[in-house]
């Protein structure tokens, strides 16, 4: 099963994976955010800053890093203003963007590094809640594609700037959080084919698990979760997941759960499902 659950630190992460670190504070992602491209620095791999401000302001963020002119110049570190990346006040199109990570990745891989890490601050993009489903379709999408493959993320957002609904389904989209993105009840995220779901599913977290499994499914595709690492859920959780099974069966397409809990069994027959 893939890294999940919450951080302390953004030390020590590992080569796929993909966390969430939820801030409080002016540029609070910098400190979490610098440890984690220095780790990837020092293992080889190709790293990359993004954030809605322009270059001369990305520059002085990355200043800490060591020599970072030559890391500049040998291509080790990129620098990308958010707008140039995402399109910032637009949706995300989850499969141009998917393509883009794609041809990142194999330019990384071909210029002899390790894998790609990168650095995202975010916050503009989830500030217009017509933008929240096809933002949360792509970090669904983007986790999936990572799993297994030497690019990793941290995505960071100002909390303060969020709503509080989206903050915590972007949140419960990554397998490993940090900051307030640490307190996820559950996390649903790419895991060797299928949907790992860990954590807590309950009448509080509900809704949540419900806006993202169905977002998460991938029209066209059967759909695999593997409830492995799930700590705990409820009839409401188990209906959720039904839900979903008949909305992937109205498309000729079939979900399947792997290693189901005990109780997930057992309220699968008192409910007659």
């Amino acid at each position: 099963m893939r890294n999940n659950g919450p951080l302390d630190s953004a030390a020590g992460l590992g080569t796929s994976d993909h966390a969430c670190w939820a801030y409080h504070e002016d540029d609070g992602h910098l400190v979490p955010g610098l440890e984690f491209l220095d780790d990837g620095l020092r293992n080889g791999a190709r790293v990359a800053y993004s954030a809605d401000k322009p270059m001369e302001e990305l520059r002085a963020d990355v200043a800490p890093l060591e020599d970072v002119d030559a890391l500049l110049e040998r291509g080790a570190l990129q620098l990308f203003e958010l707008d140039s990346l995402y399109g910032v006040g637009k949706p995300v199109d989850a499969a141009g963007q998917l393509a883009t990570y794609q041809a990142a990745l194999e330019d990384a891989l071909a210029c002899g590094h390790a894998g790609l890490r990168v650095l995202a601050e975010g916050t503009t993009m989830v500030e217009n809640p017509d933008m929240w489903d096809a933002h949360l379709r792509w970090e669904t999408c983007i986790d999936s594609y990572m799993s297994g493959r030497p690019l990793a993320a941290m995505c960071c957002y100002d909390a303060r700037k969020v709503d509080p609904q989206i903050m915590g389904d972007v949140a419960c989209a990554h397998p490993l959080g940090g900051g307030e993105a640490g307190l996820a009840p559950f996390r649903l995220f790419g895991n060797d084919g299928s949907l790992g779901v860990a954590g807590e599913i309950d009448a509080f977290s509900v809704e949540g698990f419900r806006r993202l499994l169905s977002l998460a499914a991938v029209p066209g595709e059967d759909l695999a979760l593997d409830l492995t690492e799930l700590g705990f859920i409820d009839h409401r959780g188990v209906s959720a997941i039904f839900e979903q099974a008949r909305r992937t069966a109205a498309r000729g397409r079939r979900l399947s759960v792997r290693e189901a809990p005990l109780v997930y069994e057992r309220i699968c027959e008192l409910i007659g499902v």
